[in-house]
């Protein structure tokens, strides 16, 4: 092949705990970006190979095993072997115009042909925080400011607390990744079968991806090894719950005078309230 290449194995994929393939793929492919919605999990990752190749469209063509997917979200980092990126004009002579973007080939695990029966268990977790809040004036400071500036009204509705609205709408967001795998012969057939389950929380609170695959690979050869077949069946089952990042702007704008919870009919939290 006479082609710019890029290669990823499973090992690097599997050092970064992700709750999407793609991520695990930032900073190993030179000329790939990355585009991710900040720290939402489970969120949607854009990945430009090419730039624009075609009107309107960025996105690559993803190749699973040979058949071509919407895109790799379905898909348990556990069950990958390797992937190759195709990013030049020649992918076209492979798969034509749909190839404009460049293709992002991947090869899942499989059994092999006289292997013992193998069970594998893979856990892996990873810890995400925010590295660096937004510089505020601190609640002392605010007060100080309105009390030297402000109108009258406007003193009047200082209050006593110290909040740091930016802590009380982030946290600290574990990630999951748990693959039982087990691959070997049935009657000369090898075969593998994972089933797999990710959990992610979002940096911003209430933000939750939860993930569970299962995967079946056959590779049957035939007329004495000079034919060989391949079955994939896999299914996948995703939840995810946004939390509203309109929270960011509403935490650095928000009076840090007032406490979290001031008994309001919105859950007890505090609220600001006009009459009229």
């Amino acid at each position: 092949m006479t082609a710019a290449v890029s290669s990823v194995s499973a090992k690097e994929v599997q050092k970064q705990v992700t709750a999407n393939v793609a991520s695990a793929l930032q900073g190993r492919t030179p000329g790939v970006e990355i585009l991710q919605r900040g720290g939402i999990a489970g969120a949607e990752v854009n990945i430009v190979v090419r730039g624009a190749g075609s009107f309107g469209a960025t996105a690559p063509l993803y190749v699973i095993d040979g058949a071509i997917a919407d895109g790799l979200d379905a898909l348990n980092p556990s069950d990958i072997e390797s992937i190759e990126i195709l990013k030049d004009g020649s992918a076209a002579a492979i798969y034509g115009s749909r190839a404009a973007n460049g293709v992002i080939m991947i090869t899942t695990k499989k059994g092999k042909m006289g292997q013992e029966t193998k069970v594998t268990l893979n856990t892996s977790i990873a810890l995400n925080e925010v590295s660096k809040y937004v510089d505020l004036l601190s609640a002392d400071d605010f007060r100080t400011l309105v009390n030297n500036t402000g109108t009258d009204t406007q003193k009047a509705l200082l209050g006593t607390a110290n909040t740091d609205w930016q802590k009380e709408i982030y946290q600290l967001a574990p990630t999951t990744n748990t693959t039982l795998g087990i691959s070997g012969n049935l009657k000369s057939v090898p075969y593998r079968l994972s089933v797999g389950h990710n959990y992610a929380d979002g940096i911003l609170k209430t933000d939750k991806f939860q993930r569970g695959t299962a995967k079946l690979s056959l590779t049957p050869a035939f007329f004495n090894k000079s034919l060989r077949a391949e079955f994939n069946i896999s299914g996948s089952y995703i939840k995810n719950r946004f939390a509203d990042p309109g929270a960011i702007g509403a935490a650095i704008e928000y009076d840090p005078t007032q406490p979290v919870f001031n008994g309001s009919q919105y859950g007890g939290y505090h609220t600001w309230l006009t009459s009229g």
